[in-house]
C-alpha cells in the first residue's frame, strides 16, 4: 500500500488538471486554478485584515440564501507556503447533509486553497482560486450522501501568515441535543 500523495502535491495537481468540482453530483467542473474564476458570491468579496469579521462577511454573503448555520468554532491557525497544509476533520451525521466551508486569510496570505476529502482519503472538492478568501464549493453547497469522518485540508499555497477557517451547514448538519 503506498502513502497518499501530500497535500500541496495534490493541490497542484488537481490544480493542472483542472479536475476538481464542487457541489451536487453532476455539477459542472471546476476550471483550473485561474488568477480569478467566477465564484458567484465572493467575486467582489474585499478583505479587511480583520479575520473574525472577514469571515463573517464571507459566510454571510455566501451562505445567507442557504439558511446555512455554523457547525464548528471558528479555527485560526498560521502557515507559510512551504508548510504542509493542516488537516482537520469533522463528522457528518446524517445522510443528503449540505455544507459549505469559508476560509480568509491576512494580508500576508495571497493564495489560499480548501481540499475537502471523504473518510476513505478521495478528494470531494476543493476550491483552487488564486485569492485569501475560498469558498467551498465555489458556487453551491457540497450535500454529503453518507456519514461519517471528513477531513478539510487547508494550505497557505502563497504568502504566510494567520488563516480563519470555518464548516457551515444546513439544518440536517446541525446536531441534535
Amino acid at each position: 500500500m503506498t502513502a497518499p500523495p501530500s497535500s500541496r502535491a495534490l493541490f497542484a495537481v488537481l490544480a493542472l488538471a483542472g479536475t476538481l468540482n464542487g457541489g451536487c453530483a453532476g455539477a459542472p467542473r471546476e476550471p483550473a486554478k485561474t488568477t480569478r474564476a467566477p465564484r458567484g458570491c465572493a467575486d467582489d468579496f474585499a478583505p479587511t485584515g480583520s479575520l473574525r469579521s472577514d469571515l463573517a462577511r464571507l459566510a454571510t454573503r455566501c451562505g445567507g440564501a442557504y439558511r446555512f448555520a455554523p457547525l464548528t468554532p471558528i479555527l485560526i491557525a498560521t502557515q507559510d507556503e512551504r508548510a504542509p497544509a493542516d488537516a482537520y476533520s469533522f463528522q457528518v451525521r446524517q445522510p443528503g447533509a449540505c455544507y459549505r466551508v469559508y476560509a480568509v486569510g491576512d494580508r500576508g496570505v495571497r493564495d489560499l486553497d480548501l481540499l475537502l476529502r471523504d473518510g476513505a482519503g478521495q478528494v470531494l472538492g476543493g476550491d483552487l482560486t488564486r485569492d485569501a478568501f475560498p469558498v467551498l464549493p465555489p458556487r453551491a453547497p457540497l450535500c454529503i450522501p453518507e456519514p461519517g469522518l471528513y477531513v478539510l485540508e487547508v494550505s497557505v499555497f502563497s504568502g504566510r501568515g494567520r488563516y480563519a477557517v470555518q464548516v457551515w451547514g444546513d439544518q440536517r448538519s446541525i446536531p441534535i441535543k
